[in-house]
């Protein structure tokens, strides 16, 4: 801000010709440019690459459908994140994670585990097949997928939390040969 744009501007100039034409509100914003200028450049933080699994462009379409699906989840699926959250099973776990031009719920990137929590839908003949359509690029791309039933879920979570463990052993298993 200059001193022309104060509404008293050309009195002030007249009653002190020599004065600075650089306003208070200039100042203070140069001000707070120099000292952030004399900070220290933090060091760019390393992402790993495995974390973007699906390209810009379909990251770009599914982003806000994932970040929907985060925010309101099906019984089962918030169940089982609870249960899988924090390294519970000693591995991250993400959810509803874009992986190509998929959102799965769950995933164990370094293992490459996909968790699936299906609804009654997913037992429609369309929709079954379109699930197994996904399951097959999905392990195209290296991915192992568990897929459990809400039922089981909410039923049965220690088993299904057993059965997930022993895929991620496994996993770990054949990673160290």
């Amino acid at each position: 801000m200059t001193a022309y744009n104060h509404p008293d501007w050309a009195r002030r100039r007249r009653l002190n010709p020599g004065a600075s034409e650089e306003g208070a509100g200039l100042r203070i914003f140069r001000n707070i440019v120099a000292h952030i200028s004399q900070q220290p450049t933090p060091e760019p933080t390393s992402i790993p690459d495995d974390v973007f699994t699906a390209p810009a462009r379909q990251w770009d379409r599914v982003k806000v459908s994932a970040r929907a699906m985060r925010r309101a989840p099906t019984p089962a699926e918030d169940v089982l994140w609870q249960a899988l959250r924090n390294q519970q099973l000693g591995v991250k776990f993400r959810r509803q994670h874009a992986i190509d031009s998929f959102i799965v719920d769950f995933v164990s990137l370094p293992d490459k585990l996909v968790v699936e929590v299906a609804g009654e839908i997913h037992n429609e003949p369309n929709q079954a097949q379109y699930d197994a359509g996904r399951t097959d690029i999905l392990m195209e791309l290296g991915y192992h997928v568990l897929r459990f039933a809400n039922e089981q879920v909410l039923a049965h979570l220690p088993a299904v939390l057993a059965i997930i463990n022993s895929h991620l052993q496994a996993a770990n298993l054949q990673a160290a040969k």
